[in-house]
């Protein structure tokens, strides 16, 4: 993508930029749909003319129908996706010339290749649902019509701007800024530019902020969402290390002084020890506890003679990978985070998520949710089918519970009514992972009972 539109040698330190990004290393290796996105976004953009004279014939044709299959397996993967994608397909129909060339863009390109893509898309989701399902739609309902995202975390609008993104680029910041002024300039500066082949440097800086701007509307925002964006910036970035790198060529053949060099190598310099030290310590130090716990299960019962019976973990949903770093047949339950309305059967929905129930007061839930335990055991409401069902009641105790220590405080109580004592407990992080956290979780702790047989 840099090479279409800068060069090569700016192509090469965007590559440079994309190795050393943090973000890169600590997010887009993980099974996320927004790592795919990404990638499918920069093909797309890459098969995308950006402003360039178009290709005669069949050519350009085919540069059209691959941007545009790519493109749209991107918005079908994650909608949000699409936000960009308005944003490049109105810029280039403003572009052509005349109406028959936008008629025959938007007819016999654009929909075609849309109607196409959706109907695999909702073939493939009724072999997998075992239902007709329009999964875009599910996904525009759910986070845009009935806002439920923002039960998950909020934060203002300007979240993005002020730490969002400018975390995700972190020291690529100033790089960034360079690297779009100078390309803004580059126009008037070497109209060459702007031959066959080779895009406007201005769309991409243009579509980034475009699609800033819409995700801001969104209440809930996390930083894995602006990935598709940041190869978009790096191309600035590596832009920039370009024009500061001939720079530095041109001082140093007019001075023979070492110094003409220095702001070269200082910005490669940074550029790696910065990236190196975030991308060690938020990828192998920070939040580390939902590894260290899953590896400190795997081994009970048999590094030692506490059996793993049973485990539940009273912390927030999805904290942990669960089965997929456990590796053994053990029961195990997580605390739910369902929108209520979707709870099946009604009579187990609650006014509040189990989630937000048990973080605003955690002896309560417990409480509750092993009431049937000093009852001597009641059943749960029936499962049904449709809905999230979502269990309310355990008619037995685990061997193993695991919490932070933020909710452990609270939890002591039961904990000591039940005979649980702590077996270990596990470094998670030195600071708030989140924003708009309630706590701050220092570390994991395991709570272990045996097992009592009963008697009469």
């Amino acid at each position: 993508l840099a090479l279409k539109i800068f060069g090569r040698e700016s192509a090469s330190w965007a590559l440079f930029c994309s190795v050393c990004s943090w973000f890169n290393f600590f997010c887009t290796v993980r099974t996320f749909s927004n790592s795919v996105e990404s990638v499918v976004t920069v093909v797309s953009l890459f098969h995308w003319p950006l402003g360039a004279k178009r290709g005669a014939g069949d050519q350009g044709v085919e540069s059209y129908v691959k941007a545009l299959f790519f493109a749209g397996f991107a918005v079908i993967l994650r909608p949000t996706s699409g936000v960009v994608w308005v944003y490049i397909a109105l810029t280039e129909m403003v572009g052509m010339r005349n109406w028959i060339g936008r008629f025959n863009f938007v007819l016999k390109l654009a929909l075609p290749m849309a109607f196409g893509l959706l109907l695999l898309s909702l073939a493939i989701d009724r072999v997998f649902y075992g239902e007709w399902t329009f999964v875009i739609w599910n996904f525009l309902e759910f986070n845009v019509f009935k806002g439920l995202d923002k039960l998950y975390g909020t934060h203002p609008f300007y979240w993005y701007f002020t730490e969002g993104f400018t975390t995700v680029l972190g020291v690529f910041v100033p790089f960034l800024l360079h690297g779009i002024r100078k390309a803004w300039a580059l126009p008037r500066e070497d109209a060459s530019q702007r031959d066959a082949g080779r895009g406007d440097p201005r769309v991409l800086g243009y579509a980034m902020l475009w699609a800033m701007i819409i995700y801001s509307f969104g209440g809930h925002k996390e930083f894995r969402f602006v990935l598709p964006l940041l190869p978009m910036a790096l191309v600035y970035c590596g832009y920039a290390l370009d024009v500061i790198c001939r720079a530095a060529s041109k001082w140093k053949e007019k001075s023979p002084s070492p110094a003409a060099v220095q702001w070269g190598q200082r910005s490669v310099a940074v550029i790696v020890a910065v990236n190196a030290v975030m991308a060690a310590y938020l990828s192998f130090v920070h939040q580390k506890s939902p590894i260290s716990v899953m590896r400190f299960l795997r081994n009970e019962g048999i590094s030692n003679s506490r059996d793993l019976k049973r485990v539940h973990f009273l912390m927030p949903c999805h904290s942990t990978p669960y089965y997929s770093h456990l590796h053994r047949n053990v029961p195990m339950w997580f605390i739910d985070c369902s929108p209520p309305y979707m709870v099946e059967p009604p009579s187990a929905r609650r006014d509040l998520q189990q989630v937000k129930y048990f973080e605003r007061n955690p002896l309560a839930f417990v409480n509750e949710i092993y009431s049937s335990v000093e009852k001597g055991g009641e059943t749960d409401p029936a499962i049904s089918t449709e809905g999230v069902w979502v269990k309310w009641k355990h008619h037995e105790l685990p061997s193993h519970m695991v919490t932070f220590d933020s909710f452990e405080r609270s939890l002591l109580p039961f904990f000591q009514r039940h005979g649980y004592e702590k077996v270990t407990s596990l470094f998670h992080s030195h600071l708030k992972g989140d924003a708009d956290a309630s706590e701050h979780h220092g570390y994991a702790s395991i709570w272990y009972r045996k097992s009592r047989k009963r008697t009469g």
